[in-house]
């Protein structure tokens, strides 16, 4: 029997996380939440999801600096991220490269439809 695949959606505007949880959730993946990027760092060291849907821009501080903290361990060295944010500058782009993250996809420009479509590349094929 698979098991359910197992996302972490850290993300601080509640009506995206409640969009986005719903249609993964209907998707067939069972969605964790977190609104800060420490309560992300501390629910996937925890919980250890299947994947890691990240966004940059969140009070206190960026998805993008627990990156370090995550890679440095030795479960999430491996850990499936993908980065969802409006920032679509090369700065922020190189920055999450240089923590090996999976996939860099700007929101104004992906459709949840697009979003589960790369998740689903990310994950081990059934």
């Amino acid at each position: 029997m698979n098991k359910t695949p197992t996302l972490l959606l850290v993300e601080d505007e509640a009506p995206a996380v409640f969009a986005i949880e719903k249609y993964l959730t209907n998707a067939g993946f069972s969605v964790l939440t977190a609104f800060s990027a420490q309560e992300g760092l501390k629910t996937a060291l925890e919980s250890r999801p299947d994947a890691i849907i990240l966004d940059v821009m969140m009070p206190a501080e960026s998805g993008l600096d627990i990156l370090p903290e995550l890679r440095a361990d030795s479960w999430g060295q491996d850990a499936k991220v993908i980065v969802f944010s409006n920032l679509s500058d090369d700065k922020h782009k190189a920055l999450a490269n240089k923590y090996n993250v999976d996939g860099y996809l700007i929101k104004t420009d992906t459709s949840l439809k697009d979003l589960e479509n790369a998740i689903k590349q990310l994950l081990p094929k059934k």
